[in-house]
């Protein structure tokens, strides 16, 4: 679990680091999709954002998605 992140690419060696870590070991990480009350999609942070990363974000106490949580893609419009 890594519960830190940026806005920007962590770079070309932490990227490397987590896609070797999923395809060359079999570990899998997750990481914090962010709170940085982004109330838009595609807002997740990276690491969380890595393809080889599985993004968690927040709920409230009512089990909705928090208003400060990042958050993922966008379902399609109709």
């Amino acid at each position: 679990n890594n519960s830190y992140g940026d806005t920007a690419d962590l770079g070309s060696i932490v990227h490397t680091a987590f896609d070797n870590a999923y395809s060359n070991a079999g570990i899998l990480r997750f990481a914090a999709a962010g709170n940085a009350a982004l109330f838009s999609c595609n807002s997740v942070m990276y690491p969380a954002r890595y393809s080889s990363v599985i993004a968690l974000g927040a709920t409230d106490s009512s089990d909705k998605i928090a208003s400060w949580s990042c958050r993922g893609r966008c379902p399609p419009r109709s």
